[in-house]
């Protein structure tokens, strides 16, 4: 069984930037294939911070995400907690984000 089957779900991955005129703009990235994994756990942030998490996403490693994105999906915005990349003894082998 390959990775890809694994990844059944589909979420949208918000950027938002501020332009040349200081207007904020958003850069989506339409149905990126994940793997949503729902449970509330208690994990270390980016910052330090000891938050719950709602859900852990598993997403390809050349996936594009950042700290400042949000992830859509249930219809609504979820801020990145964490992002972690396992990798075996040759690459990376997918991404691990949590969100709140």
């Amino acid at each position: 069984m390959s990775f890809d089957s694994l990844l059944i779900n589909t979420c949208d991955i918000v950027d938002r930037h501020t332009d040349d005129w200081s207007e904020e703009t958003e850069t989506i990235q339409l149905g990126i294939k994940c793997r949503i994994q729902y449970g509330n756990k208690w994990i270390r942030s980016y910052k330090g911070e000891s938050v719950l998490s709602t859900a852990l996403i598993f997403y390809k490693p050349t996936t594009s995400i950042g700290f400042q994105s949000r992830v859509r999906f249930d219809g609504r915005d979820h801020a990145v907690l964490n992002i972690s990349k396992p990798q075996d003894s040759v690459a990376v082998h997918h991404l691990e984000v949590y969100v709140e």
